[in-house]
């Protein structure tokens, strides 16, 4: 997969599993996290800055855990089409955690040891 359009593959995907009648609510759960925190990264990496620390280590965390949980996924079908679709969709998760990573590091946020509630957005003077 071409990682520059993660993001039309990870809406594509994410889509079409919200669709599957048998998914757990856990897994909802981290879908809808993962497509929030990815979201807000896509429609301006700035905009992860003004997101409550608690809020995007909890985001981030349920986008690790729904790509492990696609990976297992992919590893337990049997189905080849099905198998790819998981491959595919593990890959645009890991593409969107890349991206959030190098955003959020990029803004320095990722070294500042921040109080529960605190924003990653510095004080305005």
């Amino acid at each position: 997969m071409d990682t520059t359009n993660w993001w039309q593959v990870f809406l594509k995907d994410s889509a079409t599993i919200n669709k599957l009648d048998n998914l757990s609510l856990s897994l909802i759960d981290k879908l809808k996290s993962t497509i929030r925190l990815f979201s807000i990264l896509k429609k301006q990496k700035e905009g992860l800055l003004s997101v409550p620390r608690k809020d995007l280590e909890s985001w981030f965390k349920k986008a690790e855990s729904l790509h492990a949980d696609i990976k297992q996924q992919e590893k337990q079908t049997k189905n080849s089409n099905s198998k790819i679709f998981y491959a595919t969709f593990a890959q645009s998760i890991e593409a969107g955690l890349r991206e959030t990573k190098q955003a959020l590091s990029n803004n320095g946020s990722a070294s500042t040891h921040l109080k529960p509630g605190q924003t990653t957005k510095p004080p305005e003077e």
